[in-house]
């Protein structure tokens, strides 16, 4: 839209839930030739993460769109946070490390 608009993000919690919510009154979610792969990617990523416990949502609104994201408040997702900070936060040891330069 030329004039702006407003966009909402919304972060709530049901149950064991964890609701991730996107509103725009922007001119709507038209996809075109080739749209979808990203979404279809993200969608293919989130049902590995959360073994098919993940939703991901697109509805139209008038005006506007409203992405959902509903993610599993679980030990699994305890599990997923855990391994990426493990990878995050890895540092060889002294002497794991090796110079890996020419003629070292």
């Amino acid at each position: 839209k030329i004039e702006g608009g407003l966009i909402r993000i919304q972060i709530s919690s049901a149950g064991s839930r964890m609701l991730a919510r996107v509103t725009d009154n922007g001119l709507g979610f038209r996809p075109g030739a080739g749209a979808g792969v990203g979404l279809q990617n993200l969608r293919e990523r989130l049902a590995v993460l959360y073994d098919g416990q993940a939703k991901l949502s697109i509805q139209e609104l008038d005006p506007g769109t409203e992405v959902l994201l509903d993610l599993p408040l679980n030990d699994q997702a305890n599990d997923i946070q855990t391994k990426e900070n493990e990878i995050k936060d890895y540092r060889p040891k002294d002497n794991q490390t090796k110079d890996t330069r020419r003629g070292k």
